[in-house]
């Protein structure tokens, strides 16, 4: 699923939608980060991001959302897509790991299995 969207156009030219392009090239980072697996470095991200996302749109006075819908619009849109990505890249990780855990416990259970018959 590609959800890029050029938003650096629209969102440079209105003062008020600065705050917004730096969240958006924020989560383009996210998302670089997540399909890099570099985990450790997009929860730190996320954790900057997170709060100014919310507190953007809490201040976001009523006549800009109006005034702007169609770029807010698109850059939630952009946002959410991204943010599935991230999470089922996590999630594919998680699995990897998980399986990777029980193929190591497997051979381990072998092996003890193993060394315990060795003396027969």
């Amino acid at each position: 699923m590609d959800s890029h969207v050029n938003h650096k156009p629209v969102l440079a030219k209105v003062e008020a939608l600065t705050p917004l392009a730096v969240l958006l090239d924020e989560t383009e980072r996210m998302l670089a980060l997540a399909q890099k697996g570099e985990w450790e470095a997009l929860v730190a991200l996320e954790a900057e991001r997170g709060p100014r996302l919310e507190a953007y749109f809490d201040t976001l006075a009523a006549a800009l959302r109006e005034q702007y819908r169609d770029q807010l619009r698109r850059a939630i849109e952009y946002i959410l897509n991204a943010d599935k990505q991230i999470i089922a890249l996590g999630e594919a990780t998680k699995a990897e790991a998980v399986d990777s855990l029980r193929q190591s416990q497997s051979a381990r259970k072998a092996s003890a299995a193993y060394q315990r018959n060795d003396g027969l």
